[in-house]
């Protein structure tokens, strides 16, 4: 619920994922404002899997390579765009780890017959959880999805969509018993999208 506007309106407009995860900080040190400082440390430990992340996904596409790896794990984790969200208690981090985890996923695909099902229900797992991070992830999806049937064709397109709807499916029954129909657009900004 969003306790600061009036009737405390259930959040149907953000996925829960980053605020579950803070909550599991919150828990740990819960006087707030002095928290924050802790709440950050969240995306500190979020940045540096993004540097191993990026380290493996560079590693896939140049084998030859580690120190381009290393560079390149460096380069993302530097970017200010990238590191300046560090200092803010904002889900945009959590995103960019599980996108490039996605990308990092679909460039395993090649030569990886054997183990097709394991990585297209990966691919599922992490597109998911991008999606309950942010809703700007249904493209990461999307493309996701057209990366199964490529490369399994409907039997990798039935087994992405599955995995996806696995972590979807309850945030979006969720969201559709809970949506707040607001008595004023400024409120329902707030609560949910307006399609």
């Amino acid at each position: 619920r969003i306790i600061s506007v009036p009737s405390a309106p259930p959040q149907t407009k953000y996925p829960f994922l980053y605020a579950y995860l803070l909550s599991w900080i919150w828990a740990i040190a819960p006087a707030f404002p002095q928290n924050i400082a802790v709440l950050k440390t969240l995306n500190i430990a979020i940045l540096v899997a993004i540097f191993f992340i990026g380290v493996v996904y560079y590693r896939r596409n140049f084998p030859a390579s580690s120190i381009g790896a290393i560079v390149f794990g460096v380069l993302i984790c530097t970017n200010p765009i990238v590191f300046t969200f560090t200092d803010y208690v904002v889900s945009d981090l959590l995103y960019v780890l599980l996108a490039l985890g996605a990308l990092t996923i679909c460039s395993g695909y090649i030569g990886a017959s054997s183990r097709g099902r394991q990585l297209t229900l990966l691919l599922a797992v992490v597109s998911g959880l991008a999606c309950l991070t942010r809703l700007a992830a249904a493209p990461l999806a999307f493309a996701a999805s057209v990366q199964a049937f490529m490369v399994y064709r409907w039997k990798g397109l039935a087994y992405f969509i599955a995995g996806v709807l696995l972590f979807l499916a309850p945030w979006l029954i969720w969201v559709s018993l809970w949506a707040h129909h607001a008595p004023d657009s400024l409120l329902g900004y707030y609560s949910a999208y307006d399609l």
